[in-house]
C-alpha cells in the first residue's frame, strides 16, 4: 500500500492530523500494527460515527484478523482477537466499548487491570473518556473528530504520543 502523507502537527503535548479520510484512517491502523510495542492501551474518544470502530478494524486487520469479525462490542462490552503484530509477534487485541458500562464497578468487572498484566496485549477502548480516571497512566489517547468535509481530525496525546506520531509519520 502506498503511503499517504500524514502531517502530524505538534501542539504542546499533543499531535494533530487533519484531513484524514477513510483510506488514510485504514492506513493509520496498518501503521499502528507495525509498532513494535509489547503492550499498548489505546483510549478511543469521539462521537458516534467518528471512526473509533473503523480504526480498531484497521488495526485488527493489519494484525491478520478478519475485519468482518471486528464489530463494535457495544452490547458484549469486550471482544478478544488473536493477531500478529510488528516483528511477527503474536499479540492479543482486546476491543472494549464502555458506552454501556454503567459504573466503576462494572468497569472493574471487565478485568482491565488483569488484561494489562498479560504479555503481548493491546487494549483498544472505545468511549474511554467515560472512565478517564480509571485508565492507566500509560494510555495513548486518540481523539477522532468528524470535520464538515467528511474527513477526520485525529489527536494523539499521552503515553508514547511523540514516538507514535513520529512512527506513523515515517512508516
Amino acid at each position: 500500500m502506498e503511503s499517504s502523507p500524514l502531517d502530524w502537527q505538534r501542539q504542546g503535548d499533543t499531535f494533530v492530523a487533519s484531513g484524514v479520510d477513510s483510506k488514510l484512517l485504514s492506513e493509520i491502523g496498518d501503521r499502528f500494527a507495525k509498532l513494535d510495542l509489547d503492550r499498548l492501551v489505546v483510549a478511543l474518544v469521539g462521537t458516534l460515527g467518528a471512526g473509533k470502530t473503523t480504526l480498531v478494524q484497521a488495526i485488527a486487520a493489519a494484525h491478520g484478523v478478519d475485519r468482518a469479525n471486528v464489530t463494535s462490542p457495544t452490547f458484549t462490552l469486550m471482544q478478544r482477537h488473536h493477531g500478529t503484530g510488528g516483528g511477527g509477534q503474536t499479540r492479543m487485541l482486546y476491543h472494549l466499548d464502555t458506552y454501556r458500562v454503567a459504573d466503576v464497578d462494572e468497569w472493574m468487572e471487565l478485568g482491565v487491570d488483569e488484561l494489562l498484566q498479560e504479555p503481548s496485549t493491546w487494549l483498544l477502548i472505545e468511549w474511554a473518556d467515560r472512565f478517564a480516571d480509571w485508565m492507566p497512566d500509560e494510555t495513548l489517547w486518540v481523539h477522532l473528530e468528524m470535520d464538515p468535509d467528511s474527513t477526520r481530525t485525529i489527536t494523539l496525546r499521552g503515553h508514547g504520543a511523540d514516538a507514535i506520531a513520529t512512527s506513523l509519520r515515517e512508516s
